[in-house]
Order: C-alpha cells, then structure tokens, then sequence
C-alpha cells in the first residue's frame, strides 16, 4: 500500500528534488537540510524585470523602481489546489503584484498592458508636439 505525504509532513529529499522541474532555479538545498514542510516546498523562477528611475511624489527626486518582474512557480503540495499548478506572478511596479496568473490570466495581462502601452505611444507623441509648440510661443 503506497502512503500519501500530508502537507503538514516533513519533506525528503526525493520528495523535493523527485518533482523539481526544468526551469526551476530554486536552491533546494537548505529545504532539504532544515526539513521543510511539504506544504511549504516552492519549486520557482525569478526574472528580476527591469529597473527604471522615477520620481516618487513629485518631489523631482528620481529613485530606482523595479517594473515587470515575474516569479513562475508552483507549490506542489499546497492546500491551494490552483497553486499545486504552475502559475506566474508579476510585480507591476516596485513591489505590487499580480498573483498566481494562470495561462489565460497572464495572457489577458499581457494584452491590456499592449493596449495601454500603445495609448502610451500616442500620449509619448502628444507630449513631443505640445512641448515643440511651448518652446514655439517661446
């Protein structure tokens, strides 16, 4: 007769590393010298986004801002039946989040950002004419 782990179980190794996927870069190696918990084993990959320079509050002081960072994970062993499922979290802006997306999530994601991102070109194209015809009128 085959047992099934409880969440609340200490994980082995083969447990941890047995369902660790291809593109994780989780270092699985203190989960497994400190026991972790089934439920808390994490298998992910970190993409760090893009960091620009804004000015918070328009105190014209500029200060680094990470934007469109992403963390693909799952946790196979959560109570959270969606979570036992790979998922993609994405930080909008210095440590905002949208959470544990699934395929069509991030892909009604991504096109509201397209579609925002082009009102941007325009709104980037409106700004370039109005400043032309302030420094115009001199």
């Amino acid at each position: 007769m085959t047992t099934v782990p409880t969440p609340q179980a200490k994980a082995t190794a083969q447990e941890i590393l047995g369902q660790c996927p291809s593109w994780c870069t989780t270092d699985h190696q203190r989960d497994i010298e400190t026991g972790e918990f089934l439920v808390d084993v994490t298998h992910a990959h970190h993409d760090t986004g893009a960091v620009v320079s804004m000015s918070i509050d328009g105190e014209g002081v500029d200060v680094p801002a990470s934007v469109l960072g992403t963390i693909l994970d799952v946790h196979p062993y959560s109570d959270n039946l969606h979570q036992r499922l790979p998922n993609v979290s994405v930080e909008i802006v210095d440590g905002h989040w949208v959470d544990d997306m699934d395929p069509a999530g991030l892909a009604n994601l991504i096109a509201t950002l397209r579609r925002r991102l082009d009102d941007l070109d325009r709104v980037h194209a409106q700004l370039l004419a109005a400043r032309a015809e302030w420094e115009a009128k001199g």
